[in-house]
């Protein structure tokens, strides 16, 4: 049989949270399941700790590099179906694209490996549809000396944002729509995450 928590686990699982919660450590949403039966659920701390409004099983999060997984699964879930080339040059995907970043392949911005300078920071915050248009024009107000690789591709990992909103921007073209439109088709409705939203 399923292994289900018991009360007193239960109540262990309560009081740590409780705890660090009023220690200010801890702020969420927290479930416990056994199988497909929610045995535990139970919001803690704040959602808005500027207004005090309290977390509620249904507060949504901003997950934000926790996007990149979704990201990478969309990539992967397109090269299985042929639709994307993760060895094909980032050049292939996006344009302008500076000709020392010839050689930097999907597959490195999937590993962190492209060597490109992380611009993230010159990317204007935009809805989805308009990512493309964003990147572009980061890279294009970028001066020559900020836009030289760091590192030759493949030779050195170095987490960078930037890499996965051009792998977001590749993963869009391939499959001819927008970057969420191709998330939600290839990921999140699949996995029923019917609640996750775009900020």
């Amino acid at each position: 049989g399923k292994m289900i928590p018991s009360v007193v686990a239960i109540q262990q699982i309560d009081s740590y949270l409780a705890t660090r919660t009023r220690a200010g450590t801890f702020s969420g949403v927290v479930l416990v399941a056994s199988g497909d039966r929610i045995v535990f659920e139970r919001p803690y701390g704040s959602a808005n700790y500027e207004d005090g409004t309290p977390n509620a099983a249904t507060t949504l999060f901003r997950i934000a590099s926790m996007t990149k997984p979704l990201v990478a699964t969309s990539a992967l879930a397109l090269a299985d179906r042929n639709e994307l080339d993760l060895d094909a040059s980032i050049c292939a995907s996006v344009a302008p694209c500076p000709a020392s970043w010839q050689p930097v392949t999907l597959r490195e911005l999937l590993t962190f490996t492209s060597g490109v300078p992380d611009l993230f920071g010159n990317v204007a915050a935009v809805p989805p549809d308009q990512l493309p248009d964003a990147v572009n024009a980061a890279i294009a107000s970028a001066k020559e000396e900020n836009l030289r690789l760091v590192a030759a591709p493949g030779s050195r990992t170095e987490y960078s944002n930037f890499d996965y909103l051009l792998l977001a921007y590749a993963v869009g073209g391939a499959a001819h729509r927008s970057w969420l439109e191709t998330v939600s088709d290839l990921v999140l409705l699949p996995a029923g995450m019917t609640s996750t939203r775009y900020d």
